[in-house]
């Protein structure tokens, strides 16, 4: 039986050698594309949740400043119209409060 012989100059190390630095140039490729696309996707999902905090703070801001003009409205109608009774005055204290609490004055 004769083994089959390489053409001159044509050792089967080089062979070898090929196929090793291609499945490594392949894996690496692999890898670079995986790790790419998941830092692509991280970053899609962070400006989503930014996206959705802003939206969610913005919705906040409207609802205080619609709870504000009732409050404000009414705290102003028992400060043109100081109420004669205690529970009256403690209504007017109560609706001052909650004016300050949300902060209707500053803005």
């Amino acid at each position: 039986m004769t083994t089959p012989h390489l053409p001159r100059g044509f050792p089967g190390f080089y062979s070898w050698m090929t196929l090793v630095i291609a499945n490594v140039i392949s894996l690496t490729l692999g890898m670079v594309v995986t790790f790419t696309l998941a830092d692509r996707q991280i970053e899609s999902e962070r400006a989503a949740r930014v996206r959705a905090a802003a939206s969610a703070a913005q919705t906040a801001e409207l609802n205080r400043q619609a709870t504000c003009a009732l409050v404000a409205a009414q705290d102003e109608v028992y400060r043109e119209t100081p109420p004669p009774s205690k529970t009256g005055q403690n209504a007017a204290k109560a609706w001052h409060d909650l004016s300050i609490q949300f902060h209707c004055q500053e803005r």
